[in-house]
């Protein structure tokens, strides 16, 4: 079994959105990457920035439910 590569589809300013997305990714019936398997986007003087992940083959479908999610 090959591992596939994760891409990131967003990235959200606090866990808890984060999680919210997860959540509405997986109902999709997509694959997101658990947010603890991902690490928090960081500079000094920036703020923090949590990725959503997706393995690469879904990457389009995770845009459009994220896109609708929006609208």
């Amino acid at each position: 079994m090959r591992k596939t590569a994760f891409t990131t589809v967003d990235t959200v300013r606090n866990s808890n959105e984060a999680e919210h997305l997860i959540v509405l990714l997986r109902s999709a019936g997509l694959h997101p990457a658990d947010l603890a398997m991902t690490t928090p986007l960081a500079m000094p003087g920036t703020v923090t920035r949590f990725p959503i992940q997706v393995p690469g083959e879904e990457t389009e479908l995770a845009k459009n439910v994220l896109r609708r999610a929006t609208v």
